[in-house]
């Protein structure tokens, strides 16, 4: 039973040490890139990156640059084929 106690306590003090990490790296990032984390956390997740850019196209947010951001910070990551993919 203590091994189950323990292997419990283990995931879940991993999952907190990797909240913490992307809390941190969130909340370093300037207003627009929050809330460009926050919308493909929410709608672009898996989508195609320049689909994401034609339809901010219309936002104040310089969305090349934000995806960039988010990538240089791991918080994101856009594969070969152009898809954003959140971890």
């Amino acid at each position: 039973q203590d091994w189950e106690y323990i292997l419990h306590k283990l995931e879940t003090s991993l999952d907190l040490k990797m909240e913490g990490v992307l809390r941190v790296g969130y909340d370093i990032l300037h207003k627009d890139n929050q809330f460009l984390f926050l919308l493909i956390a929410f709608f672009f997740n898996y989508k195609d990156e320049n689909h994401v850019m034609a339809m901010l196209s219309e936002s104040n947010l310089d969305v090349r640059f934000g995806l960039k951001t988010l990538a240089n910070k791991s918080l994101i990551h856009i594969s070969n084929k152009g898809k954003i993919v959140m971890h």
